[in-house]
């Protein structure tokens, strides 16, 4: 009698130890699902979109009077590298900095990106381009400047400030990111008097996802 309760306690308990172990196993499987898909739909994982700049330019460079007047042209690829989401990036600020200082600014029209799409997109900015208003700039600094000009060339970066969002069709909005991606610290080389270009091979702008 006694072993026979024995033996029903235990089948009991072993009911409920296999209740519990099945119980953990769905679970753990369960977050293991969960993990993969937040991890392969993060955009620090994917990295949906790139940014290189192919070319950049000045022209019109000339300092008279403690004052810089140039113009600036920046030819950059935006490159979709998503094969399930489509990019939109609101109208951009652009800032053009030689080492610290600003030099100048300028808005740039919103862009669109299909899966694996790319579009090449222009920069053009003057010394008054931020919002009409010109950089103040002291002597120190153009006389730096100068002296660059003159050796091996202006050390220049370029910074934007962007809205990102990402989009599925049938899902509607994934991601919305506020990105500061820079193409940072090349060189100009100057040609001529007044005009200079970036003589080095395309350029990789990170982006901090």
């Amino acid at each position: 009698m006694a072993f026979s309760r024995l033996k029903e306690k235990i089948s009991f308990y072993r009911n409920d130890i296999c209740t519990v172990i099945i119980s953990i196993l769905l679970f753990a499987m369960a977050a293991s699902f969960l993990y993969k898909y937040v991890s392969e739909n993060n955009p620090k994982s994917r990295k949906p979109m790139v940014i290189h700049m192919n070319s950049f330019s000045v022209s019109n460079f000339n300092i008279t009077d403690s004052v810089l007047e140039a113009e600036w042209e920046a030819n950059l690829t935006f490159e979709n590298r998503d094969a399930c989401f489509e990019i939109s990036i609101n109208p951009l600020e652009t800032y053009l900095y030689h080492k610290e200082i600003l030099l100048s600014c300028t808005m740039v029209e919103s862009i669109h990106l299909n899966q694996r799409g790319q579009k090449k997109v222009l920069i053009k900015a003057k010394q008054s381009g931020c919002r009409g208003v010109k950089p103040k700039l002291e002597e120190p600094f153009l006389s730096e400047i100068r002296k660059e000009k003159e050796n091996d060339g202006v050390l220049m970066n370029l910074e934007m400030k962007m809205e990102f969002a990402a989009s599925k069709h049938g899902v509607g909005k994934y991601w919305d990111l506020s990105l500061t991606p820079s193409c940072s610290y090349f060189k100009v080389s100057f040609l001529g008097a007044t005009h200079g270009k970036y003589m080095g091979d395309v350029m990789n702008c990170p982006i901090n996802w």
